[in-house]
């Protein structure tokens, strides 16, 4: 007799209305958002229980960092806040430059809905960094055709300051560069008052 091989774990459906297993995302119905769940899954299939053990969403084994989204779990009203959502994003990113705007607008058409948890991303990855060296990885990586986040790095040299005058000049190397360390701009020194 063969028995069934399966993996199993508790999660929270976030709230975008999508659960994570096994570093994948798997959408459940709306009023699950928030709540705690029991997945299932196996080389196929992923099941999705509520906390009395009824299935609640069934879905295709996906590979890592995929979206497995059923038509049935997005209600008319979540569309719309998803929609309402990301139009705020996006006008954040513009407010960026005119680049990161043209990168998030761009990567939202390649990835769908999905693309909202990399626009996140790219506005936290913006407040860490000066404007221009955003502005340089979102050229490049519109150029190339990029459209996951952690397919781009910027990455910042140490400071140099030199005092002229009563003027500090600080010159700081920085560079954007794709992973695997290939260097594709650099920006040249700039000036503090």
């Amino acid at each position: 007799m063969i028995f069934p091989v399966f993996s199993e774990a508790p999660g929270v459906v976030h709230r975008d209305g999508y659960v994570e297993v096994a570093k994948t995302y798997y959408s459940v119905p709306p009023e699950y958002v928030g709540r705690k769940v029991w997945a299932r899954w196996e080389s196929r299939l992923v099941r999705i229980f509520n906390t009395r053990m009824e299935q609640i969403a069934l879905n295709a084994r996906e590979q890592p960092g995929r979206f497995s989204t059923d038509p049935t779990h997005i209600d008319s009203r979540k569309r719309a806040a998803i929609e309402n959502g990301m139009d705020w994003l996006l006008d954040r990113a513009r407010l960026i430059g005119q680049h990161s705007g043209d990168w998030a607008e761009r990567m939202i058409k390649n990835r769908g809905p999905q693309g909202i948890r990399v626009l996140q991303g790219f506005l936290q990855l913006a407040a860490k960094h000066a404007p221009a060296n955003i502005e340089a990885a979102s050229q490049l990586a519109s150029t190339h055709g990029v459209w996951h986040l952690s397919e781009v790095h910027v990455v910042n040299a140490p400071r140099r300051d030199h005092n002229d005058g009563g003027k500090v000049a600080v010159e700081r190397e920085q560079r954007v560069e794709f992973e695997g360390g290939l260097v594709l701009a650099e920006l040249g020194p700039w000036e503090q008052r």
